[in-house]
């Protein structure tokens, strides 16, 4: 259901129309080593209105197999304060941003982008900022094969150290 907390791991499929939902987030994945998956035909996410499609928080975690589209003002994907966090075949555009990484109150270690799509987002298709206080930041982040085409204003906006780029459409 839409605002949902996910706290171990899950499978899932088909649509979660949150079109009329008015809370902040449509779906959080909230803990440690939590997988969601949304299969083959992928779990689509609909929150137009929304500000942001998916939150991850916590470590380890490995999402999977998501389509988040038409958040016009929001993100599509914020991963905040997430370290060692997998995420795999996503699809996160037509969005104010694709996906965010915020380090906030800790620093945010090993992120993995891999064969995502993040293109045709208005502002940026990657966002990765240190928010917070006592120098924490957004570091060793692997982005592998992702789609970061035609994003309105940049396709990366990212503050943070050891970044490692390979094989992206920019």
């Amino acid at each position: 259901t839409c605002g949902q907390v996910i706290t171990s791991d899950m499978n899932v499929s088909g649509t979660l129309d949150c079109s009329n939902y008015e809370g902040p987030f449509a779906l959080v994945v909230y803990g440690n080593h939590v997988d969601l998956d949304g299969g083959n035909n992928k779990l689509k996410i609909i929150f137009p209105q929304g500000k942001i499609g998916l939150l991850v928080y916590g470590h380890y975690n490995f999402i999977k197999n998501i389509e988040i589209k038409g958040i016009t003002n929001g993100m599509g994907i914020l991963n905040f304060d997430a370290g060692h966090t997998e995420i795999e075949d996503c699809i996160s555009s037509e969005n104010l941003i694709g996906i965010a990484l915020y380090a906030d109150d800790e620093t945010v270690e090993q992120v993995s982008l891999q064969n995502n799509n993040f293109s045709h987002n208005s502002l940026f298709g990657i966002r990765a900022n240190d928010e917070g206080q006592m120098g924490k930041e957004v570091k060793h982040l692997e982005l592998y094969n992702n789609d970061f085409s035609y994003s309105g204003y940049y396709a990366f906006h990212i503050k943070g150290s050891d970044i490692e780029f390979e094989n992206f459409n920019n």
